[in-house]
C-alpha cells in the first residue's frame, strides 16, 4: 500500500487491474487497502458522508475489532468449510498486525474481546479515511450505486486479462463507470439508517446469485410479558450474567452464556443477541427462553440456600448474594410468594419454585426488534457460492463478494468485524492478482 507498511499477500500483477468496491464499510475499506497494496487502482463508493460509518457505533462506540479466541465453530452460515478457510488465510495474529501498521494498536480483555487502544470507533474510520488516502484508492462519497451489470470488454481488460467487464450506473446520472473486477460489500440489511440497506442483493440476484431472506441477527428478543410476568418489567435496565437457553416447544435451539440485560418489552444483551437469529427461523412456533441466574455459581448457590433454610434468613437477602438487589422481589412475587418470605418458614414445594426462578426463569418470547435496530443481519449471498480462497463468486467470474452481503454470522465479541475484515482482506488480495 502506497506509504503504508501494511502487508500484502501476494506480488503484484505486471498489469494493473482497475477494481470497483462497493461498500466503504469494514469490508470494503480492508478490501480496497489490500488491492491497493497490490498496485490495483481501487475505485471504492459508498453512500455516506464517510468511510466506516458502522464502525463508529460498534461495540457501543468502543469498536470490538476482533477476538482472540477466534473460532470458526462459533459462527453461523450456510458453508461452515468456506468460513474456515477465509479465517485460516486470515486470522487474528494478521489482522491484528495490519491493524497496529495502519496506526491502530489494539489490547484483548480476559475473554478475548479485542479493540482498538483508542477506545473509539470513530478514530478508527478517521484513520482508516487516511489510509485509503494514502494508498492513493479513490474514494466517492455520497455516491449511490444504482445499478451493476456486465459489459462486454473492448479488446482487453486494462490489466491485459481476457473477458467481461462491470459496468456501475451511479446515482441519476448517466455517467457510467467500468470496471475490470468488481468487489461487493454493501452490507446487509442491518442498521439501515448508516447506508446498509439490503439493496444489492436484488442486484447480485440478476446476475445470477441466490440471495437467502434477510432478517435481523444481533437484536434483542421482545417477550410476552402479560401478567403475572409483568412484574418482570421492575427489571429494566437490569443487567446480570446469564446462562441463556432458547426453546421452540421443547426442542432445544440454542443455548449461550453472557450479559443480559432486562428491557421493558424484552431481553437485550450480548446473550439473547446472540440467539436472535434463530428466533426469525422458527416464527410459527411457540418460543421460549430459559434463563439461569446462577450459571457458573449453582453449587455455592444450593449450599447457600440450605444454609438459609437453616438460620431462617431472609429469601431476598440470600438471593441478593448473587444477583442485583432489584431482581430477588420480582423472582419472589413469580414464585408465588411475598417479598419479605423467609426460607426457614418456606416449604419444599415453596423452595423449589424459589430455585426454578432463580435457576430455570421462562419468559415466552414473542419475536424480535426489527432490522432498523439489528446490529447485523443473517441471510444474503448463501456463502456457498463463494470460492474461500479469493472471496470470488462461483457464478460471475470477476465478481468478489466480501461482508454481510454474504450469510454468515458470528457471536457479540468482535466476530464478525473479523469476519468483514478478513472476507474484505481476502477478496482485495485476489482481485488483484489472480486472473
Amino acid at each position: 500500500m502506497k506509504g503504508s507498511q501494511m502487508s500484502s499477500d501476494s506480488r503484484t500483477t505486471s498489469a494493473a487491474p482497475r477494481i470497483g468496491v462497493v461498500g466503504a464499510g469494514a469490508a470494503g475499506i480492508m478490501a480496497s487497502l489490500k488491492a491497493a497494496s497490490l498496485g490495483a487502482t481501487v475505485h471504492l463508493y459508498d453512500t455516506n458522508h464517510m468511510v466506516g460509518r458502522k464502525l463508529t457505533v460498534a461495540g457501543n462506540g468502543r469498536c470490538n475489532l476482533s477476538n482472540a479466541n477466534l473460532d470458526p465453530a462459533v459462527y453461523a452460515t450456510d458453508a461452515p468449510s468456506v468460513l474456515a478457510e477465509v479465517l485460516d488465510r486470515y486470522g487474528y495474529p494478521k489482522l491484528i498486525a495490519d491493524l497496529d501498521a495502519l496506526g491502530i494498536p489494539t489490547y484483548a480483555t480476559w475473554d478475548g474481546w479485542t479493540y482498538p487502544v483508542s477506545n473509539s470507533g470513530a478514530s478508527v474510520a478517521e484513520i482508516l479515511a487516511y489510509a485509503l488516502e494514502l494508498a492513493g484508492v479513490h474514494v466517492h462519497l455520497l455516491t449511490k450505486v444504482t445499478a451493476l451489470s456486465k459489459a462486454a470488454a473492448i479488446e482487453r481488460r486494462s490489466d491485459g486479462s481476457a473477458g467481461d467487464m462491470f459496468s456501475l450506473e451511479l446515482g441519476n446520472s448517466p455517467q457510467q463507470d467500468v470496471h475490470d473486477r468488481l468487489i461487493v460489500a454493501a452490507g446487509g440489511g442491518a442498521y439501515g439508517a448508516l447506508g446498509s440497506r439490503g439493496e444489492c442483493f436484488p442486484m447480485l440476484e440478476a446476475l445470477g446469485h441466490t440471495v437467502l431472506p434477510v432478517r435481523p441477527a444481533l437484536v434483542p428478543l421482545t417477550t410476552d410479558l402479560r401478567p403475572p410476568r409483568d412484574v418482570l418489567q421492575k427489571l429494566h435496565g437490569v443487567r446480570i450474567d446469564v446462562g441463556l437457553t432458547l426453546y421452540a416447544v421443547k426442542r432445544l435451539l440454542g443455548q449461550t452464556l453472557g450479559n443480559l440485560m432486562f428491557t421493558r418489552d424484552g431481553l437485550s444483551g450480548p446473550a439473547p443477541m446472540d440467539l436472535a437469529y434463530l428466533v426469525n427461523g422458527h416464527s410459527d412456533e411457540p418460543l421460549e427462553a430459559r434463563i439461569d441466574l446462577v450459571p457458573s455459581h449453582g453449587a455455592v448457590f444450593e449450599e447457600m440456600l440450605a444454609r438459609g433454610r437453616e438460620r431462617d434468613a431472609p429469601a431476598s437477602t440470600v438471593l441478593e448474594a448473587f444477583m442485583p438487589p432489584k431482581v430477588p422481589p420480582v423472582l419472589l412475587t413469580l414464585a408465588g410468594m411475598s417479598p419479605e418470605q423467609r426460607l426457614g418458614a418456606m416449604t419444599d414445594a415453596q423452595v423449589a419454585r424459589v430455585r426454578q426462578q432463580v435457576r430455570d426463569l421462562r419468559v415466552p418470547v414473542t419475536g424480535t426488534r426489527p432490522l432498523s435496530q439489528s446490529q447485523l443481519s443473517t441471510g444474503g449471498v448463501p456463502l456457498a457460492e463463494v470460492d474461500g480462497r479469493t472471496m470470488a463468486s462461483q457464478l460471475v467470474p470477476g465478481l468478489h463478494l466480501a461482508g454481510e452481503v454474504l450469510n454468515v454470522m458470528g457471536p457479540c465479541g468482535g466476530y464478525n468485524l473479523h469476519w468483514a475484515m478478513a472476507s474484505g482482506a481476502v477478496a482485495g488480495s485476489a482481485a488483484a492478482t489472480v486472473r
